[in-house]
């Protein structure tokens, strides 16, 4: 067989010679592609290095401006910050914590509720503030089965998803859900919740609840 310069081509023995002029142009396109891809891994790389450099970063970050979005979770090593009103409301230190065994009774801003949710029987346990957002009677045995059905159908679907995820996943969150009260009031309420756990095994959620419908009016 003879190639188009006249001299002999065996297949499988000797190399034509058009056809490093073919491979050469694959290679080259090869080569682009190869450099796109990269260049994609590079992106999603430093991405992914800028998001885990600081994992003390949400906790340090400044908290969002008003109104929140629907949902927002965040790490356990936030809580402090999330969970410590001064820090939420006007900087000036005060306390406000939660004890693991309910709600501590302790000087806080006007209108802000602590509660507690004992993950065993799903037992609830409110401050005076809490029972006045959802309008029942203060000191009232209320189920969580009830008070969630206070909450709109879309509020009460985030807050059962988000209230699973940080449950599974050892994080907190923040929601605000729009709520229809006993007497038939609807009002807006920020919740922040965060788990506790015994070891490995998350017994019970506490938090803070605050009507926040000025926001939203």
């Amino acid at each position: 067989m003879l190639n188009g310069r006249g001299r002999e081509y065996i297949p499988g023995v000797t190399t034509c010679p058009e056809a490093p002029k073919a491979n050469t142009a694959w290679t080259r396109a090869h080569r682009a592609a190869m450099r796109r891809i990269l260049c994609a891994i590079l992106r999603n790389l430093k991405q992914m290095i800028a998001t885990v450099a600081d994992p003390d970063e949400d906790r340090h970050a400044v908290l969002p401006t008003e109104p929140l979005p629907l949902h927002h979770s965040w790490p356990l090593i936030a809580h402090e910050c999330r969970l410590d009103l001064g820090r939420l409301f006007d900087g000036t230190g005060m306390g406000g914590g939660m004890s693991e065994a309910g709600p501590a009774r302790t000087t806080r801003p006007q209108g802000v509720g602590q509660w507690y949710c004992d993950l065993a029987d799903d037992g609830l346990n409110w401050s005076a503030e809490v029972y006045d957002l959802f309008g029942f009677p203060r000191g009232a045995m209320v189920s969580r089965t009830a008070a969630a059905a206070r909450y709109g159908e879309a509020s009460r679907a985030a807050m059962e998803r988000l209230r699973a995820y940080a449950i599974r996943h050892r994080r907190g969150f923040t929601l605000d859900a729009e709520i229809v009260t006993a007497p038939g009031d609807r009002r807006w309420m920020r919740l922040v919740a965060a788990p506790i756990y015994e070891g490995r095994r998350a017994v019970a959620l506490r938090g803070l609840k605050w009507d926040v419908s000025s926001v939203y009016a």
